[in-house]
């Protein structure tokens, strides 16, 4: 569930993003269509404008599809009708929480799967118990006057004389053959469950262990998107300043608006992954920690101090 709210958030910035850059192709549209009629830039110009924007607005609409049914998808995981989720702070407000360093392996005992087996080998060591524990002879003494059986003067040294037995000696002591099997079988058992035990745990330690490398790169990743992001942002001023100075055409401004576009999109995909792997690592943990927001990684300004940040984020 944790995902998919993240994953409407992320379709939330997709949409921001698009209209924001759809509004600027507006604007752009007008303009070089005033400066076209006024025979200053060819037709050309407003057609490859006018081409970028008719696409960014035909991708708007499968944006608003996504968010409708991934909120639909939401409500249901919820137990209700389809219905419009309401939102918090923007997806880019939602800080990524710092992984708390120096957890335990005691904490990844909370994961149901290694609890369930855990529980089983318990159970496998009871049932031996009671397997060896049908070699005692288990009878009924009474204060009543009565003699003993031919059976019980196997059992008792001394005479067969007044004792008080009520009820019937477990038969189990004189068939000592099936009780061994019977030993052997649980013994068996526990050893499966020890090994489905041994197993449950290498499992968690891999995925803790994929779930933290995942996190780690996604914050990289994303420090990285976001400052190519900058880059362009310069490139789209710098191109558009040489083309008002005729040292560029347009279709380096073009191009320049598409990267950034695309960068952005992509920036918001990243932070999604991101948000992903810690829901991801989260699961694996078994839940139960607190989130300590710690400085936010997409902020560092050298791929060398987004490395590590990310690795104080997820306590590495």
């Amino acid at each position: 569930m944790a995902t998919t709210y993240f994953k409407l958030r992320a379709l939330d910035a997709q949409l921001s993003i698009s209209k924001e850059t759809l509004a600027n192709y507006a604007k752009l549209k007008n303009l070089f269509g005033e400066r076209f009629r006024y025979g200053q830039v060819s037709e050309v110009v407003v057609a490859q404008i006018t081409a970028q924007y008719e696409n960014i607005a035909a991708s708007i609409p499968l944006i608003e599809q996504e968010i409708a049914k991934t909120e639909n998808a939401l409500s249901i995981l919820v137990g209700d009708y389809p219905h419009g989720i309401s939102r918090g702070a923007s997806f880019a407000g939602i800080r990524l929480p710092k992984v708390p360093s120096d957890l335990p392996s005691d904490m990844l005992r909370q994961r149901p799967d290694i609890a369930q087996a855990e529980q089983e080998l318990i159970a496998a060591n009871a049932r031996i118990g009671a397997a060896m524990a049908q070699y005692y002879p288990q009878l009924s003494l009474t204060g009543s006057l009565g003699y003993a059986s031919g059976a019980l003067s196997n059992l008792l040294t001394g005479p067969a004389g007044v004792w008080a037995i009520a009820g019937t000696l477990a038969g189990p002591i004189f068939d000592a053959g099936a009780i061994k099997g019977q030993v052997q079988a649980t013994e068996a058992q526990k050893q499966a469950a020890l090994a489905n035990y041994v197993k449950t745990i290498h499992i968690a330690f891999q995925e803790m262990s994929d779930s933290l490398i995942g996190y780690q790169k996604s914050l990289e990743s994303l420090a990285a998107r976001n400052r190519a992001i900058k880059a362009l942002q310069t490139t789209v001023r710098l191109s558009f300043l040489k083309f008002e100075e005729g040292q560029e055409s347009y279709t380096t401004v073009l191009t320049a608006e598409n990267d950034l576009y695309s960068a952005q999109l992509e920036a918001i995909n990243t932070r999604f992954r991101a948000f992903a792997s810690l829901v991801d690592l989260y699961k694996a943990m078994g839940g139960g920690w607190t989130l300590n927001v710690g400085p936010d990684p997409s902020l560092a300004s050298s791929p060398k101090q987004a490395t590590k940040t990310a690795k104080q984020a997820t306590g590495g």
